[in-house]
């Protein structure tokens, strides 16, 4: 099969594409015909060995979306045939075929492309664990998420509006528009120093809780408009909350449940996703070159 792989931790110019050997699905397992690879950030920070020991040869990518066409061992609740999506943080997806095990996948919305429901499927699960299961976002709330317009972000933006949320979206001047429309009720330029004080001025009490998918300065600057007693959660490292600030940083998890939930949203209207492209596998490199330098509008998808 056709695989983009690496040999070894390296940058992404150590990328190869060529043919490996096909996968067998173990026991709990199934085997996936690949349609649509999903890319992020994270896939230039495995290859560089910063998630851990690769294996050799290293298959890149986590999210995937196809069709499955073998089952392994003690896997009943499964058809070969089924359309799918998930990821498997074992990675692989960047391939013709890969193995996912039960669990790590769910049925793809129906009214979703490949290309869509793999680039859903990072960004999603992560936004509902996020927003859903660690902040309880409600009706009544103020919530500001940063990097409204990345992959996570633009998801994140529409669960908080479909919870009943007031959302306040820091993105990039070009992004203002946009982020409207998928549900942000104020959309502020990151890029400008006094940002926080224009959320000062409508919430002079601070805001409820904090979505942070930015990391860095924006993170620190969003620490400050958090009123007293607020919920911060991140997905970013590096920052460090001052005293007194409730912050939690997680690292995405995805599951069949969530998934299941993320496809039902997608199914009745309530979530889209942008493809800021959609490139064939042997583009693999230019796919995660433009992912890594950041600033996205949504999901760079590679086709298989």
């Amino acid at each position: 099969m056709k695989a983009a792989y690496v040999e070894g931790p390296g940058e992404l110019s150590t990328i190869k594409l060529g043919e490996l050997p096909e996968p067998v699905p173990g026991p709990g397992e199934v085997r996936v015909a690949m349609r649509a690879a999903g890319l992020g950030p994270w896939d230039a920070k495995a290859i560089q060995g910063r998630f851990g020991e690769l294996a050799n040869p290293y298959i890149i990518g986590f999210e995937f979306a196809g069709v499955v066409d073998q089952l392994g061992e003690g896997v009943s609740d499964v058809a070969v045939g089924d359309e799918v999506f998930g990821t498997d943080w074992k990675a692989g997806s960047c391939a013709e075929l890969r193995v996912a095990a039960r669990g790590t996948f769910a049925n793809k919305p129906s009214k979703f492309t490949f290309e869509e429901a793999a680039a859903l499927v990072v960004g999603g699960t992560t936004a509902l664990e996020g927003l859903v299961e660690k902040l309880a976002v409600g009706p009544g709330d103020t919530v500001l998420i940063t990097g409204a317009s990345g992959g996570v972000g633009t998801i994140a933006v529409q669960i908080a509006h479909d919870a009943g949320a007031r959302v306040i979206g820091l993105s990039s001047a070009t992004n203002m528009d946009y982020l409207r429309a998928l549900g942000a009720d104020v959309v502020l330029d990151y890029d400008d120093k006094d940002w926080p004080d224009e959320v000062r001025r409508d919430y002079p009490d601070g805001v409820d809780k904090v979505f942070d998918a930015a990391g860095g300065e924006t993170l620190a600057r969003a620490f400050e408009v958090l009123k007293p007693g607020g919920h911060a959660v991140g997905i970013v490292y590096g920052m460090e909350a001052p005293e007194g600030v409730r912050f939690e940083r997680f690292s995405a998890g995805s599951g069949t449940e969530r998934l299941d939930q993320l496809a039902r949203m997608a199914d009745e209207g309530r979530l889209r996703v942008e493809l800021e492209a959609q490139l064939p596998l042997d583009q693999v490199r230019e796919a995660l070159e433009r992912v890594a330098a950041g600033h996205t509008r949504g999901k760079v998808v590679l086709t298989v």
